[in-house]
């Protein structure tokens, strides 16, 4: 796997105007590989957001304390894993957006573009072949940030944080910073997602001290939990 030091998440929902079909034709034929052809783009993987109602899920929300976590109007995630945040300044990629002309103010109901760089890259020794072995892959999406009032220290909150955000806008109005966003982006990956929701392993690793600790002292209004499963990497 190359080195990645930044990423970028494109958290979209289609407009109304829209069928699926279509708006899942331009991305995946026109506006991703675009993107995954320019230097610096590692990889382009598109996730669709997953509803899991199951019980077992469900008691791995209270017991994670994201019972009030905020959902955001967004059901598509695009992730671009980059050699640095330089890749997004390159001719080619500026020459991709240039491209797309108005279809961006056109195609998405809702429209997020964060900037992480990494903290800390915790991936297994065997990622590489997880990712590319063409198997089913969910991903939950943790955004989150220590409350202003609590004690959490920076080394206590980095033991459970991989990205942190750079920059958050909304391409159809790029001088306006979107707020509100967690400062801290935590990602975990796997094959099988109501096996690891129902697993004994899950269950003792989110009813830890430390964990309940550190998630009592967490900003609930800038917490955003999401399930998504792989629509098509590029």
């Amino acid at each position: 796997m190359p080195h990645t030091t930044a990423m970028l998440f494109a958290l979209t929902s289609p407009h109304q105007s829209l069928s699926l079909n279509d708006f899942n034709t331009w991305y995946d034929n026109r506006h991703a590989p675009s993107r995954a052809a320019c230097p610096g783009v590692h990889s382009v993987c598109r996730f669709r957001a997953e509803d899991d109602t199951s019980a077992e899920k469900a008691e791995a929300l209270r017991k994670g304390g994201s019972l009030s976590a905020r959902i955001e109007p967004w059901s598509w995630l695009a992730m671009y894993e980059l050699e640095n945040e330089d890749a997004l300044k390159t001719d080619q990629y500026k020459k991709a957006r240039e491209e797309d002309g108005d279809d961006e103010s056109k195609m998405f109901d809702f429209l997020s573009r964060r900037v992480y760089k990494v903290l800390s890259d915790k991936r297994r020794d065997d990622y590489t072949q997880f990712a590319t072995s063409g198997k089913t892959r969910y991903m939950t999406v943790v955004s989150l940030q220590p409350d202003a009032s609590s004690e959490l220290s920076t080394e206590e909150f980095h033991d459970c944080s991989r990205w942190e955000l750079t920059d958050a806008r909304d391409p159809r109005n790029w001088d306006v910073e979107q707020t509100g966003i967690a400062r801290f982006l935590a990602l975990h990956e796997w094959e099988e997602a109501d096996v690891v929701f129902g697993s004994r392993e899950l269950k003792e690793a989110v009813s830890t001290e430390w964990r309940q600790t550190t998630i009592g002292r967490i900003d609930p209004s800038t917490e955003e939990r999401r399930l998504l499963k792989l629509w098509k990497q590029f």
